[in-house]
């Protein structure tokens, strides 16, 4: 009887479907579970199912309203579907490697490597919406970003800000114009301040995708302990980490998995600082 209890976030004995119930988590790291879930079902060759529910951390956005929902995926609403025991229900965000360690290794012949391989794959998946496809076709375009390099500088709720200052992003945007004079950079953040900073110091090399500030919000740039509302709407969001996938190389945030993302996607490097 005790066998048939249906558990989360633990492996069945017989896998038969894997689940995804995405909540209380942002953009990118909704993104990274979803992908690596419908890698590990793709390798199993079993039925993928996402759950994704609206939230402050998503913007109170339902994943139909960003993607459209891809072929490989049972996509639930409401509460009519519920796993079995032969069901892998994740409730947590789980990125590819922890995934790995936790599921995979000691259960089943694929590396850590080789799993790698099935997540990657996962991009032929990710279709944003044609109305936010067309922002990023159109930024890709005008803004010449191929020939940008990449700065994500995530502020607001980002407990580990003092990781990645402004001074570390500084020494590079020096470093590569003191390497290549010509060298142009693409800002993607998600405060207004940190934007209008930058784009005042560095306006003859710097490029940017419009943002909608919510004017309402209190504060500057640290909200000490944070809290999960954003700044400006989840679509044009989207179209930032699209558009540093497609820059030569991204600089991002310690503790934020926006720019990584954005830099897997594209297949690009992604740069963090080394400081403690």
């Amino acid at each position: 009887m005790g066998d048939d209890i249906i558990q989360e976030n633990v492996l069945p004995e017989k896998v038969e479907s894997v689940f995804y119930h995405s909540f209380m988590s942002g953009l990118a790291n909704r993104m990274r579970a979803w992908v690596t879930n419908s890698g590990f079902a793709e390798y199993l060759d079993v039925p993928f199912i996402m759950k994704w529910r609206p939230d402050d951390a998503c913007g109170k956005k339902n994943f139909e309203d960003l993607f459209e929902i891809p072929e490989n995926m049972q996509y639930e609403t409401g509460r009519r579907y519920q796993p079995d025991a032969t069901t892998l229900w994740i409730k947590k965000n789980y990125p590819n490697n922890n995934f790995h360690g936790r599921f995979i290794e000691g259960n089943y012949e694929l590396t850590a490597e080789e799993f790698q391989e099935y997540v990657n794959n996962q991009r032929r998946h990710i279709i944003p919406k044609k109305e936010i496809q067309d922002q990023i076709d159109k930024y890709t375009s005008e803004l010449d970003l191929e020939n940008t390099i990449g700065l994500h500088i995530r502020r607001t709720d980002l407990k580990e800000q003092d990781k990645s200052p402004d001074t570390w992003f500084d020494q590079n945007i020096k470093n590569d114009l003191e390497a290549n004079p010509n060298a142009r950079f693409f800002l993607a953040t998600d405060n207004k301040w940190t934007e209008e900073k930058f784009m005042t110091k560095y306006e003859d090399v710097m490029v940017k995708a419009d943002r909608d500030f919510d004017e309402n919000l209190d504060g500057g740039e640290i909200y000490p302990g944070g809290h999960r509302h954003r700044h400006s709407p989840v679509e044009q969001g989207l179209v930032d980490m699209m558009l540093l996938s497609k820059t030569q190389k991204v600089y991002g945030c310690h503790g934020s998995s926006f720019g990584r993302f954005g830099a897997w996607f594209g297949g690009k490097k992604f740069i963090i600082s080394d400081l403690d």
